[in-house]
């Protein structure tokens, strides 16, 4: 009888143990997906920035030509018009806000909303160069709606803060 009463315990102790083991694989998917995610983000914004980074590369020369025919994108317009940049200039500016924001995007991605993203976020608001990027339609150029419209709510309350701000 202690014999199959220590049979039974060991089946729930073990049937237990499956059930744990599960769980961990689960959390551990969950989180090999977030970073994946992230990854993807980061490179994502890498095929938009590395050529305007490349001094070797024509791509900024040859995006200027074909702006001169269709015009900027409105973000990199602003940019030129606030701060008198070429187009060359504009874009390659752009790209590094795009790479500058998509590291923020792809830390979202994999933590999600923390205190210490929201810091991050927030320390950029001052200047006028980053609020170019989030009203002249930057946030448009990020991966996914969820981070943009946490940036955006990020972004109300710091100018409910800083309401003289320009």
């Amino acid at each position: 009888m202690n014999v199959d009463r220590a049979a039974r315990w060991a089946e729930v102790l073990a049937n237990f143990g499956v059930i744990v083991t599960l769980v961990v694989l689960i959390i551990q998917v969950q989180d090999n997906t977030r970073s994946l995610r992230g990854q993807a983000i980061l490179d994502r914004a890498a095929v938009f920035t590395e050529p305007f980074i490349s001094s070797e590369s024509l791509l900024p020369t040859t995006l200027a030509k074909l702006t001169a025919v269709d015009g900027a994108e409105s973000v990199v317009a602003a940019y030129m018009d606030r701060y008198d940049l070429t187009y060359e200039e504009g874009a390659a500016w752009t790209r590094h806000k795009l790479a500058t924001w998509t590291s923020l995007e792809a830390e979202y991605a994999v933590l999600g909303p923390s205190t210490g993203l929201r810091e991050r976020i927030r320390i950029l608001f001052p200047f006028p160069n980053e609020r170019i990027w989030l009203t002249g339609g930057g946030l448009d150029w990020l991966s996914t709606a969820e981070f943009r419209d946490y940036v955006l709510d990020v972004y109300a309350e710091w100018e409910s803060d800083h309401p003289t701000q320009e």
